[in-house]
């Protein structure tokens, strides 16, 4: 059984900084979204093996003929909707090799 699957989500409230950054550019942002991106700032890099979860999710869709609703630009990739949840509570497993993380990338169309 894949551990991918498309699904319909009803709206949801959430609140956000626009920024246009670089993966590796995420410190220059920190004052505006401390809390989140200080957090990671500060553990230096995303939960470990978020990067190839990703990659393993964006292989899953493209053999799947799924396309994300997203665009190039000359800075990078813009994402109308995309999502990392961090479902582990860090104070409780300051280990990130055992947190769950889920990725939700909207899809086009």
């Amino acid at each position: 059984m894949s551990p991918y699957r498309v699904e319909t989500r009803p709206e949801t409230p959430t609140a956000g900084v626009t920024a246009t950054v670089a993966m590796t550019e995420l410190a220059t942002i920190t004052d505006r979204i401390p809390e989140l991106v200080g957090w990671l700032d500060e553990l230096g890099t995303h939960p470990a093996g978020l990067a190839d979860a990703t990659g393993e999710l964006l292989r899953w869709a493209a053999a799947a003929g799924l396309a994300f609703d997203r665009h190039d630009t000359d800075a990078g990739d813009a994402w109308a909707g995309r999502f990392e949840f961090y479902l582990t509570d860090p104070a409780e497993q300051p280990d990130m090799v055992e947190w769950d993380t889920e990725l939700a990338f909207k899809l086009a169309g």
